[in-house]
Formats: C-alpha cells, sequence, structure tokens
C-alpha cells in the first residue's frame, strides 16, 4: 500500500474515533487530504498547507504541521513557527516534532524562546522542543541541550524536570561532535536508571573515545539496558581506539555470555565478533 492511502486510512480512523460529527468528519477529511497527497508526493503544495495550519480543527493543524514536516522543505519553517503557540498544546507538541524533522537552523532561536516563554509548554511539548534542538543541531542548539542536561537551563516547565534531563541524554549524541561528551559521563555515576542508560546510549552512538573507561565499567551495571548498550559499542575498533587493554574487555564481554538477560548476551557475542 502507498503511503498516502495508508496516511489516508489512519487520519479516517483517528476522525471515527473521535466521534466527530458526520460534517465534520466530512470537512476535516476534505481539508487533510489535499496534504496527504502532498506529504506522499513530497511535493510542496503552500495554499493546502497554510490553509490547513490555519483551520479551526486542531486535528486539521497537527495534520498540517507533520506533513509540512515529512515534505522536509525547509519554507515550512515559516508556518510551523506561529504553531508554536497554538491554542492547542497538543498542536504546540506537533509543530516542534515537525521542526525537528525539517533541521532548520532558523528555527533553533525560536524554539529556545518557547521552551522559556508563558505560558509555559506542556512536558510533552518540552521534550519534543529538546529533541527538536539536538536534531538541528549547530552551537546554540548544543548549548541548550547542554543546559538542559546540566538542570541549568532557562525553561518555564516548573514540574518533572527529570524527564527533560532523561529526554536531553537520550537525544544529545545528535549533535555529533558538539555533544556533551563530559556532562554525559558525569552523569553516568546517577544512580536514576532511566536517566543511566540514556547516558550510556548517546555514548555508545558517540563512540567517543573519552568514555572508553566509563563504557567499559558499564557492563557490570545492575540495569540490563545499560549492560546492553556498553556491549554493543565494545567491540575491537572502539577498544583500540579508546586506548583500552583488549584483554579486560574480552574478559568482560565473555562474561556477559552469561547474563541472565538475552539482550545483553547477544549485543556481548556480536562484540566479540569483531575481535
Amino acid at each position: 500500500m502507498r503511503g498516502f492511502a495508508a496516511a489516508s486510512f489512519l487520519t479516517l480512523a483517528s476522525l471515527v474515533q473521535a466521534g466527530a460529527a458526520g460534517a465534520q468528519d466530512a470537512s476535516n477529511v476534505e481539508a487533510i487530504a489535499p496534504m496527504l497527497q502532498a506529504e506522499d508526493a513530497r511535493q510542496w503544495a503552500p495554499g493546502v498547507l497554510e490553509a490547513g495550519t490555519l483551520s479551526p480543527e486542531p486535528l486539521v493543524r497537527r495534520s498540517a504541521a507533520m506533513s509540512i514536516g515529512r515534505i522536509g522543505d525547509l519554507r515550512g519553517t515559516a508556518l510551523l513557527l506561529p504553531m508554536l503557540q497554538d491554542r492547542d498544546s497538543t498542536v504546540q507538541t506537533t509543530a516542534s516534532f515537525a521542526l525537528g524533522l525539517l533541521r532548520d537552523t532558523a528555527a533553533v532561536g525560536p524554539l529556545t524562546v518557547r521552551l522559556a516563554a508563558l505560558p509555559a509548554p506542556t512536558l510533552e511539548t518540552a521534550r519534543e522542543i529538546v529533541t527538536a534542538l539536538a536534531k538541528t543541531g549547530g552551537p546554540r542548539a548544543a548549548d541548550v541541550v547542554t543546559r538542559v542536561l546540566n538542570g541549568t537551563s532557562n525553561t518555564t516547565v516548573s514540574e518533572n524536570l527529570d524527564v527533560l534531563v532523561r529526554q536531553a541524554a537520550l537525544e544529545s549524541w545528535r549533535l555529533g561532535s558538539a555533544s556533551p561528551v563530559q556532562q554525559l559521563i558525569a552523569l553516568s555515576q546517577t544512580t536514576d536508571d532511566e536517566l543511566r542508560w540514556r547516558v550510556i546510549f548517546s555514548l555508545g552512538q558517540l563512540r567517543a573515545s573519552a568514555a572508553g573507561s566509563t563504557l567499559l565499567a558499564a557492563l557490570q551495571d545492575k540495569h540490563p539496558l545499560v549492560r546492553s548498550y556498553a556491549a554493543r559499542t565494545l567491540t575491537a575498533s572502539y577498544v583500540a581506539a579508546s586506548g583500552l587493554d583488549a584483554e579486560s574487555a574480552l574478559q568482560l564481554l565473555v562474561k556477559c555470555l552469561r547474563d541472565e538477560n538475552g539482550g545483553v548476551r547477544i549485543e556481548a557475542l556480536r562484540a566479540l565478533g569483531s575481535y
């Protein structure tokens, strides 16, 4: 099934589940269908997409934001930025996600401002903003993600800030050479299991040589995801590049073959195959 047909089916299903009136259903489908068609063709359709962003229906506005992001044309940034202030918080979340798909550095400033603005973004929107900044990259975006990771960001989100820190840890690898490697290494000592596996995941994705000893120690962590992501990274080439003792790494990986967690055993076996 082609993408347009699949997307159309899902959209119709969501309309039915929403329990909207028949006339409203028809109106929403009529507004969404051409946007999905443009998305499927990856074709910029400014009139259709702009109309979607201005629709009185949140479902239509969310669909417009998603289509703009998936089409991938940077001209969509100008349509998405006002949606960061949409009266419906779910539209703000979708617009943030879509900006992450576009990866337009022109959006870094507005995304940063929204994170610190009142009324405060919902936690879900704030998470998508952090992800969008990490995907977009660049010095300013890296600075914001690092400050979120350090708990020093200028954000109006006042509750569950640990969730934002975890999100920054999970996505910070996307920043590449600008990633806050030293901060991630420091956070690898946290007692927060959810944060720790995200930190090890990012360090593994980055394959930062400075994290070699941290990843080696992570093979003996109590959390299976931490052990799994560490084992995945500790290939022969990474161990050599990090200046680690190959014999020590081999001994710990062999030990992981007897791990109680199947995922850890699989990753250890794959890593051992590189020696």
